[in-house]
Order: C-alpha cells, then sequence, then structure tokens
C-alpha cells in the first residue's frame, strides 16, 4: 500500500530571513509536511519545486518563528477579568470569574500565533488548587491542538501570601469581616503546595514531554517560595535536566523585602542558595542593581524582560524620585 503523499507548500517573501546574519531578497522556502527541505531565491525555487500552495507575496517579510519567553497563557487579559492597575502584590488575592480553561488558552495561542510566535512559556498559576492536574493537562491541551510549541511551568507558592512577613499575624489583625476572606484567600493559594507541586511537575513529564512540550518548573518568587522549597528544585530540575523559570525583583516592594529580610538583593540569595546558573530564566528583573546584573553575567543565568513593564516600572520610580527630591 502506497504511502498517502505529505502536503507541501512555498512560502515566499521580499525578504527571507534564515538567521541573525542572513537576509535572501526575494526568497522562499519549499515545505513537505512539517519539514523545510529547501531555501532560496523564489525565481528558483519555484521553477525546481510543485507545491500544493503558494503562501506570502512579493511584500511580505518571512522569518523564523519568533519565541515569547515569558507569558501566562490569558487570551482574557487581566484587565478584562476585573484587574485594576495597581500594585502586583494586589492582584493575586483578587478572586475573578471563572473562565474555561481550554478555551481561554487556546485563544491566547491563537493570538500568539497571529503574531508569528511559534514557541512560548507558560507559566502556570493555579486557580482551581482541588483539580489541579486537570487544569494543567486541559491547558497543556490547547497548546497541543493549536500546534504551538511548550515550555509549561506550573508556578509554586508557600509563603508570604498577603504582606512580606507575618502573614498569619496579618490575617489576625484584620477585622472579623474580612478573616475569613481572608483565610479562603491563603486556603486557595497554599492549596497547591510543594508536594502537590513536585507531583505535578512528574505527571506532567510523564504525560507530555515531548518534542513540542517541555515541562518544566516554575518557582513563583523567592518571596513567595521558601529556601527549602526552592533548593529541592534545583535538584530537580538538574536531575531531570530541565529548566527553571523564575519572577524576581518585579517589583520596589520585592527589592525592599530581600534587603530587610537578608541584607541583600533577592538576586543575591539565590545566590547564596546556588540556585542560579545555565538551567535558570529570571522573569522581569526590574529593579537590579549594578551588582546583581554582575552576578547574572557570572552565573551565566538568563533573563527575561517585558519592555512594557519596564516602562511602567520607570516611570512610577521616577515619580517617586521627583517626590523625594521635594
Amino acid at each position: 500500500m502506497s504511502q498517502e503523499r505529505e502536503s507541501s507548500k512555498i512560502v515566499r517573501g521580499k525578504y527571507l530571513v534564515t538567521d541573525a546574519d542572513t537576509v535572501i531578497l526575494s526568497g522562499a522556502l519549499y515545505i513537505e509536511g512539517e519539514e523545510i527541505v529547501d531555501l532560496g531565491d523564489y525565481g528558483r525555487i519555484s521553477k525546481e519545486h510543485s507545491a500544493d500552495e503558494i503562501l506570502g507575496s512579493p511584500q511580505s517579510l518571512v522569518t523564523p518563528g519568533f519565541v515569547n519567553a515569558h507569558g501566562h497563557g490569558k487570551g482574557i487579559t487581566d484587565f478584562q477579568r476585573g484587574a485594576i492597575d495597581n500594585t502586583l502584590e494586589t492582584w493575586g488575592n483578587k478572586r475573578y470569574p471563572y473562565i474555561d480553561r481550554y478555551y481561554d488558552t487556546l485563544w491566547g495561542a491563537i493570538r500568539l500565533l497571529e503574531c508569528g510566535v511559534t514557541t512560548t512559556m507558560h507559566n502556570h498559576a493555579v486557580a482551581q488548587p482541588e483539580a489541579y492536574l486537570e487544569e494543567f493537562c486541559t491547558t497543556v491541551q490547547a497548546y497541543l491542538d493549536s500546534g504551538i510549541r511548550l515550555a509549561f511551568a506550573p508556578s509554586v507558592f508557600d509563603q508570604n501570601i498577603f504582606v512580606y512577613g507575618r502573614s498569619r499575624e496579618f490575617r489576625e489583625s484584620l477585622p472579623s469581616s474580612l478573616q475569613a476572606w481572608a483565610n479562603d484567600v491563603a486556603e486557595k493559594m497554599t492549596g497547591f503546595g510543594p508536594e502537590a507541586y513536585f507531583r505535578a511537575i512528574a505527571e506532567l513529564q510523564a504525560t507530555f514531554a515531548s518534542a513540542q512540550v517541555m515541562i518544566m518548573h516554575g518557582p513563583s518568587g523567592p518571596q513567595w517560595v521558601t529556601d527549602e522549597v526552592l533548593r529541592e528544585i534545583k535538584r530537580q530540575a538538574q536531575r531531570e535536566d530541565t529548566r527553571i523559570h523564575i519572577h524576581v525583583l518585579q517589583t520596589q516592594l520585592q527589592k525592599l523585602y530581600g534587603r530587610r529580610r537578608y541584607g541583600k538583593s533577592l538576586l543575591a540569595h539565590l545566590s547564596d542558595l546556588e540556585f542560579l546558573g545555565e538551567d535558570v530564566t529570571c522573569g522581569h528583573c526590574v529593579w537590579v542593581s549594578e551588582s546583581d546584573i554582575e552576578l547574572l553575567s557570572e552565573t551565566k543565568t538568563s533573563v527575561t524582560i517585558l519592555p512594557t513593564v519596564i516602562i511602567f516600572h520607570c516611570s512610577e520610580g521616577l515619580e517617586i524620585e521627583r517626590e523625594q527630591a521635594g
């Protein structure tokens, strides 16, 4: 029995960018199935290959797929969910209305693909800890169905839920009308704790690890994860030969917390834990010092930034400096 022939296509453009140093004018790709078989001048490609379809135009730009190095996979934005423009630390304490996990993730993947993104990193904070594995699997399946490549990192919290230090004392100091709400939020945020987290990582790797999906570690941040858990995450990541994605120094409050709690920056504290390294990516890193930057370079730790967030934080910092200057 003859095998079914794979579909073929030619993708052409005014410019074909093949790598950082190579641009082919009036270039094209010849693709069979999912494999690029040939590339070069469009005139030659169109003569030597008969394709089922031709995509692009003489005005198009053809590039390798883009990579979104930091995301949370939300098709419906936080603002559309009801978040207000406030400090990061307040966002996690708000209860948002339920949105179908599969379709929300799929919509986010479609938006990425429309922008030319073919690989994305998804850092996932659990919304329903009582059904965390189902939530993770549904999310990953949406990406699989979209065809996008995925680095999926479940997130974990196990300290400083409401304030940086003494969370229990803070809750007990609240008026009785708020204590029930605070206890409910704390229970939900700690419902997916370290034990469930490590179990989920193992199960997700066994189920989904493939050429399309990488399961990696995603501790939320050194201010929200205890040293013991961070050390264990590092040990497991090295044993599994996978990566770690962690939020670091995203706000000024986090910068102050590191100085007051450890007498040094949170990055320096992570270095003391032997956590940093080539297998670690730090998200944001907005409020870093020169010594922090040197530390990142020395340990070969990578950083992924979000330009719009940096603009917001920098303008916020300038306003604070103006106020302090009188």
